[in-house]
């Protein structure tokens, strides 16, 4: 028994041994972790910062997951972005995120980090104070592929209670805690200096956010600030000089004190002078001798120099107002560069030469005032320009340069007052165009898109015109997403016969009073029309007959209030959104149905789930459905009795309607006519003619028609009881009842005999019937034969015109044979009289 104890005992020893290996495992994994940081193994494309970068660019959009569904979003994105820049963003390695703390040894906690990171996150929090990220923090991460700095940005604090207060010397002392909040908002508290890269060799995606670019530091201090840097981020000139300064730096207060205490001197600094230089810290103030600081003035700051293979860099919000070629310096690899949220006003000539192969070029939200092509030049791989949320107020030919790749320009958001003509005359290969801005209406000139030959998308978002005309669209035959907003007075008849290919139009918030009949004649593929946000009070009949590929139309928020019958019968549209009219209810609205009035879009999903064998599977994109919503429904406006009630209530049970139909089918109608021709045989010339009826009724036959001889005689027929056929006298009665014939309009009269046997009246109706139909077809007969005769007359009309063209081109080539002859004779004159005059000179 004891012996048994013994092995139980030493079993049971061992057992907790292993499992307590075991269990410290993951303890040691996660003491390789250190306080401040979490870490996980992790595919690269699982940080958000590489999901922004591959969906920011219009690849794909993120997908709606299912929310029953527990996977990551990141999973469902199918970008081709990371793909094209030659990125592997599904390889697993380790992703740190690190929060930098106000009490954070900055090298302690980077040096703490395992070698093997490959995703690298900083998030500096609130009260840290300034850090400066050097070149010996990072030494230790070689294998990082991915950083991702983002520093403490302080938000403009905002009246929550609502209180405020009415005295003076509060209001003053509220006003200046506010500026004060303003002016410490645009200082960043994390900055990374030149060389603080220089050891990360593998670096694939760089992302600086609320981060300053500084120079290296060099004996303990800063090194002077140079282009491309702010220039209120160090201060390292004379005082003497910076001083004279400050009228042109606006967003610099200095102490009155300051300005009283020190001389200004506009004389350039001698050699012997010092320098005052004040910490990048807030530390004491050093001096500095001229010759150091001259010899520091003119190095160049390139801190990306050794990221060669880097495909992705985001500096925004770095309070950037000048940049240069050199801050591109060691970066022709680049695929995506982002420059967001800075003050950049100038870009200087040839700016991105040293990145040739950039495909991305994001410039939105900055203040630059002017666009020349030379600061562009050099881009020939590049795809997407943004340039949205800039100064820009004007464009001509001289804006771009020839970029043969190009596909995607936009440009909302800028003051544009004036495009000019050909202004993408050198970036012709754009495919989608967005340009315009809410506040400012741009002036547009005739050919202002010529030339655009592959673009397929065209947003304009305010603009002034008299009238669509073909001319303005005229040199974009592929365009198929055309939206227009501003102030648009008129549409031409034939605004859109040079876009025939247009899938979807929008024309919303444009002002429009009143479409004309064939406002869109041509439009033979578009699908969706977007018509609301005008004055719009009243639509012709037939406006819509000839889109006969309509499927979504949107009238809502005009001045409706009631339509033409039958206007949407020949259209196959699905959806018809018509609220916020002002409806007159009456009988004329009973052709609206629910089944297309109270209808909206809704988006499709993308669902993904787990499976154990494929991993995670994101089901495929569906198509665009159509789902009910009674919030769209039509109201009533007028009479009073029906305000607010729905349309299709008020016509099917409140009023008293009859109820139109429509027949969809297409009628049919042939004809056969025969053409004597002497030469050839009867059988041989019968012709037979198919004449399409339209397959919907016209608005006359909503009306009372007017009643013909025959159908009178059949309606009396149909009503006379068995017996009526009794002879009534035996004389005979005539009567002439004028007839209109069909053929030709004419009037003749027809006799009609009533006798008293009802045999010989029915004999008398068929030979009446049959009177007309030979009417008609003689009258087939003369207009075939017409149509014959003019077809005849216009080939031999055209043979003439061919031999008359003929004959000319011949004149033509004898007359420039004749001076082709007449030259060489000139010719051959020519170089004899040389030969003699050389003759004579030997």
């Amino acid at each position: 028994m004891k012996i048994k104890m013994k092995h139980l005992t030493i079993s049971s020893l061992l057992w907790c041994l292993l499992m307590g290996v075991a269990a410290a495992s993951p303890t040691e994994e996660r003491r390789e972790c250190p306080r401040d940081c979490v870490c996980e193994d992790a595919p690269m494309r699982a940080a958000s910062f590489v999901l922004t970068w591959m969906t920011s660019w219009g690849e794909d959009d993120l997908p709606e997951v299912h929310p029953n569904e527990a996977v990551e979003v990141a999973d469902g994105v199918k970008s081709t972005t990371a793909a094209d820049a030659g990125v592997n963003v599904d390889i697993v390695g380790l992703h740190a995120t690190c929060a930098l703390m106000a009490d954070t040894n900055l090298t302690n906690l980077l040096q703490a980090l395992p070698s093997r990171t490959m995703v690298l996150s900083v998030l500096q929090a609130a009260g840290s104070k300034l850090v400066v990220l050097e070149a010996e923090h990072l030494s230790s991460l070689s294998n990082l592929r991915a950083l991702h700095l983002q520093g403490y940005a302080v938000r403009r604090a905002r009246q929550v209670s609502g209180y405020m207060s009415n005295r003076v010397l509060e209001m003053v002392d509220q006003k200046k805690k506010a500026a004060q909040i303003e002016e410490d908002q645009q200082n960043l508290t994390l900055a990374i200096s030149e060389d603080a890269l220089m050891s990360l060799n593998q670096l694939r995606l760089l992302d600086l956010q609320f981060v300053r670019l500084v120079a290296a530091l060099e004996g303990g201090r800063p090194r002077r600030q140079t282009r491309p840097l702010a220039t209120s981020t160090l201060l390292d000139v004379p005082l003497s000089d910076f001083l004279s300064m400050t009228d042109q730096v606006p967003d610099l207060n200095l102490p009155p004190e300051l300005k009283a205490s020190a001389p200004v001197s506009s004389s350039p600094p001698e050699s012997s002078e010092e320098i005052l230089f004040v910490p990048l810290d807030g530390g004491e103030e050093s001096v500095v001798p001229y010759e150091v600081f001259k010899a520091e003035s003119e190095t160049v700051l390139a801190p990306f120099a050794a990221q060669s293979e880097l495909k992705y860099l985001r500096v925004a919000h770095a309070k950037l107002d000048r940049v240069g070629p050199e801050l591109l310096t060691g970066l022709p690899n680049l695929h995506t560069l982002t420059l967001e949220h800075n003050h950049i006003k100038i870009l200087p000539p040839a700016m991105f030469t040293p990145t040739p192969n950039l495909r991305h070029l994001s410039l939105a939200h900055n203040n630059i005032l002017s666009l020349e092509g030379e600061s562009l030049a050099g881009l020939d791989n590049l795809l997407t320009l943004d340039l949205d949320s800039n100064k820009l107020d004007r464009l001509g030919p001289a804006s771009f340069p020839g970029l043969p790749s190009i596909a995607t320009i936009r440009l909302i958001n800028n003051p544009l007052t004036h495009i000019f003509p050909f202004t993408f005359s050198n970036v012709n290969g754009t495919e989608q165009l967005f340009i315009g801005s809410r506040d400012v209406s741009a002036e547009l000139h005739t050919d202002t898109f010529r030339d655009l030959d592959s673009l397929t998308t065209l947003v304009i978002e305010n603009t002034t015109l008299l009238s669509l005309s073909r001319a303005m669209l005229e040199g974009m035959p592929t365009l198929k997403d055309l939206s227009i907003h501003g102030h648009v007075t008129y549409i031409d008849f034939d605004a859109f016969t040079a876009t025939p290919n247009l899938e979807t139009l929008t024309l919303s918030h444009c002002h429009l009073k009143r479409l004309s009949l064939d406002a869109f004649f041509g439009l033979k593929n578009l699908q969706y029309l977007d018509l609301s946000h005008n004055g719009l009070d009243e639509i012709s009949p037939g406006t819509f007959d000839h889109l006969s590929s309509l499927r979504e139309l949107y009238l809502h928020h005009n001045n409706l209030t009631t339509l033409p019958l039958g206007i949407f019968v020949p259209t196959p549209v699905k959806l018809i959104q018509l609220h916020e009219n002002p409806w007159h209810c009456t009988c004329d609205l009973m052709q609206l149905r629910p089944t297309f009035t109270n209808k909206v879009r809704r988006r499709h999903n993308m669902v993904c789930r787990w499976n154990e064998k494929l991993g995670t599977v994101c089901t495929n994109e569906k198509p665009i459905r159509l789902r009910y919503d009674n919030r769209v429904a039509p109201l009533c406006k007028t009479p009073s009795q029906f305000k607010h009630n729905d349309i299709f209530q008020v016509t099917h049970k409140r009023l008293k309607c009859p109820k139109h139909l429509w027949d969809p089918r297409p009628k049919h109608k042939k004809i056969t006519a025969v053409l004597p021709d002497d030469d050839e045989e009867e059988e041989e010339n019968e012709e037979e003619i198919i004449e399409e009826e339209p397959n919907w009724l016209p608005l006359t036959a909503f009306a009372s028609a007017p009643r013909e001889v025959k159908d009178l005689l059949e309606i009396a027929e149909a009503e006379m009881p068995e017996d009526t056929y009794a002879p009534l006298s035996t004389k005979e009665e005539s009567a002439e009842i004028p007839q209109r014939d069909e053929a030709g309009d004419t009037i003749e009269l027809i006799s009609i005999v009533t006798v008293s046997n009802g045999q010989d009246y029915r004999r008398q109706k068929e030979e009446m019937k049959r009177q007309m139909e030979e009417e008609r077809r003689k009258a087939a007969e003369i207009k075939l034969k017409e149509k014959q005769q003019l077809k005849l007359q216009l080939s031999i009309e055209k043979q003439k015109m061919k031999e008359k063209m003929a004959a000319e081109m011949e004149l033509e080539r004898q007359r420039k044979r004749n001076e082709m002859e007449e030259f060489l004779k000139q010719q051959e004159l020519h170089r004899m009289m040389q030969e003699r005059d050389s003759n004579r000179m030997i």
